[in-house]
């Protein structure tokens, strides 16, 4: 297991935004090549008992799969999905420990691609999921970037801290 390198997570995100009371309050991290989340999804987010929502698993996906394509695809901006493809494997079990693990798979023309699945510890694949996801344009990021929160106690992927710190330089001289 490699260094766990944080990315940041926004205000009002309904899967990361530590400020959304009625959110999923996902944490994404990078380790090796792949970036990932430990969930543990309550009950809340079901559709039957004890099953998470497909919407719910496919909304994971498709941020965890995001953050795939800006870290190690883009590399010098955010990303806006353009298509989303997810396959139910298993229902997804909610108040279960699982884990969210994505990685890059490749750039198709203008597309960054990436893939990954939902599991547990025990190796079993609830969801998969495939995405292509198109930088976001320039006039976009500030809004995009000022959404975006980082705790000062965690350690962030250095691709995020360079495009963080590119996009600061660029708002003082613009």
């Amino acid at each position: 297991m490699g260094i766990r390198y944080y990315l940041p997570h926004s205000s009002g995100c309904f899967i990361c935004g530590e400020e959304n009371s009625f959110g999923v309050d996902a944490r994404f991290y990078v380790e090796d090549q792949y970036v990932k989340a430990d969930l543990w999804i309550p009950s809340r987010f079901c559709g039957f008992n004890g099953v998470v929502h497909g919407g719910i698993v496919s909304a994971l996906l498709d941020e965890c799969m995001g953050w795939s394509a800006s870290v190690f695809g883009t590399k010098d901006t955010l990303c806006f999905t353009r298509n989303l493809n997810i396959k139910f494997r298993k229902n997804t079990p909610s108040e279960t420990p699982l884990t969210l693990i994505t990685s890059f798979s490749g750039k198709n023309r203008m597309f960054y691609e990436a893939e990954g699945c939902i599991k547990d510890s025990e190796g079993t694949v609830y969801a998969e999921g495939f995405g292509q996801f198109i930088s976001i344009p320039s006039e976009k990021m500030d809004e995009t970037m000022n959404y975006l929160r980082m705790d000062s106690t965690l350690t962030y992927h250095p691709v995020f801290i360079k495009l963080y710190e590119n996009w600061k330089a660029g708002r003082k001289g613009g």
